[in-house]
């Protein structure tokens, strides 16, 4: 896998200057298409949203918990003085302690990989190029870890899909950015942030690229279950998890 340099342009910078505020000050940050700029248009993206439709079942998931379907990816990503360099990264297990998401205890969860050409995709990595320099405007970090799941909620009749099965929690990473790719014929799955034991935000993502990005240090979030509005419901997420190379 070939490394990416990737150039960051002034409008884009910009924007993420503005949700750097909003990050810095609140602990998190809502976007939409249009802040993502061209990207938010660009045909390419439709690389990324077929990704979801070849998803195996996540299978370190508790026993009959058959709603989650899952793949991962990581990437090294480097602040240069005109934009970033990405490197793709072998494929490894996933990891969280136990006192952070106490459902797994703790233990390494092996996932299906990304496929290559979607690990690197330039759409792919334009969004996280985003999240990167975002989340570097706020910091000043210039080498960063980064986690990428691609994950799809599932809801049938009598079965509601949990996209945050653990409940209110952190990560355990610096900053998580997560971003809708696809919202099928389901009602729920609203998203809430807190601060302590205080709920600061409540939304709904309904539109491709619709995101939020947290402070995992700061904040806590959860996302209520989905529901069918039919016989089957669906939503598609990118979560993007952000450390510190």
């Amino acid at each position: 896998m070939q490394t990416a340099a990737i150039p960051v342009d002034p409008e884009t910078v910009a924007r993420c200057e503005k949700h750097a505020e909003e990050l810095t000050g609140s602990g998190f940050t809502a976007l939409s298409a249009e802040d993502f700029g061209d990207l938010g248009t660009d045909p390419a993206l439709g690389v990324l949203y077929r990704a979801w439709d070849n998803l195996p079942l996540d299978e370190a998931m508790p026993p009959g918990a058959t709603y989650r379907r899952r793949r991962f990816g990581r990437l090294r990503i480097d602040v240069t003085g005109g934009g970033l360099r990405i490197d793709p990264l072998p494929h490894s297990a996933f990891q969280q302690p136990a006192d952070i998401i106490p459902l797994h205890g703790g233990r390494a969860r092996v996932f299906a990989p990304i496929p290559e050409d979607t690990l690197c995709a330039p759409a792919l990595h334009a969004l996280v190029a985003f999240d990167v320099t975002l989340a570097a405007a706020v910091c000043g970090i210039r080498a960063w870890l980064v986690n990428l799941h691609l994950i799809r909620i599932m809801a049938s009749a009598g079965l509601a899909g949990q996209p945050t099965p653990e409940g209110r929690h952190r990560d355990g990473h610096l900053y998580v950015g997560m971003h809708l790719f696809g919202r099928t014929a389901c009602s729920g799955g609203e998203s809430f942030v807190y601060h302590d034991d205080t709920r600061v935000a409540s939304l709904t993502m309904t539109d491709p690229l619709d995101s939020l990005v947290v402070d995992d240090h700061r904040v806590t979030h959860e996302v209520t279950p989905i529901s069918p509005l039919g016989e089957n419901g669906i939503r598609d997420m990118l979560l993007v998890d952000l450390n510190e190379a």
